[in-house]
This record gives C-alpha cells, structure tokens and sequence, in this order.
C-alpha cells in the first residue's frame, strides 16, 4: 500500500513491495519551464550524477555501483507543458537476497549526497 507524506515543498510517496528483486528510488524535480533557466538546470541534471565527494570521478563512482550487484544511478530531463523535470533514478539489488544485507543502507548514502555534498570547489 502507498503512503503518501505531504512535505513543505515536495510530496514523498513511498510504495514497498516484495514482488521485485529490486530496490529503485526515484527523484522528481519539477520547476517551471523558464528560457533563463533551461540550459542550467539541464547541465544540472548530468553534474549531479557525475560524481560526490567520496567518489570524485565518474569512473570512481561507477566502479562502486558495478561493484555492488550493478546498481545504476540515471538521471535525465524532460518537459511537460510549461514544466521542465529532473528525473534521477537509482536502482539495486533488494538486501533480502543478499548474503551480506546491509548493502542497501551504503547505496542510499552514495545518492543522498548527489544532492548536499557536491564535490565542488569552494
């Protein structure tokens, strides 16, 4: 069954099941489609998922996720009416079928700081 938490600013909808052999979390950005604001928030989308801190190449970062199980991280635009949409996608193998089950809880920490410890400079 779905549960859906109405946040300030964004809705969370979480919908557990056991039917798949995976995990998938998926992110929905959506601003108003503005030409100020297109081509920035496009490069955006790809910067995102490039790397982190704890990974800070792209090799690096796709070296982890290959390692555990072939996870994938995606991320892609696209637009809906005057919308335009940040999807970013990560999918892995569900602990249950794990021998060693706490894999999920280091694949959640690579996609959380996607988005709040950018490796950047300062």
């Amino acid at each position: 069954m779905e549960t859906v938490y109405q946040m300030k600013g964004y809705t969370l909808h979480l919908v557990p099941t056991k039917k798949f052999k995976t995990t998938t979390i998926s992110l929905r950005l959506q601003n108003s489609l503005k030409k100020e604001t297109t081509t920035l928030r496009t490069l955006l989308t790809f910067v995102m998922v490039a790397a982190t801190r704890k990974y800070p190449s792209s090799k690096d970062l796709t070296r982890y996720l290959e390692e555990n199980y072939g996870s994938r991280l995606s991320a892609n635009i696209s637009t809906k009416g005057k919308s335009q949409i940040i999807n970013i996608h990560m999918s892995f193998v569900n602990d249950h079928f794990l021998l060693n089950q706490d894999k999920k809880t280091s694949l959640v920490k690579v996609f959380l700081p996607l988005f709040f410890l950018r490796n950047c400079a300062k």
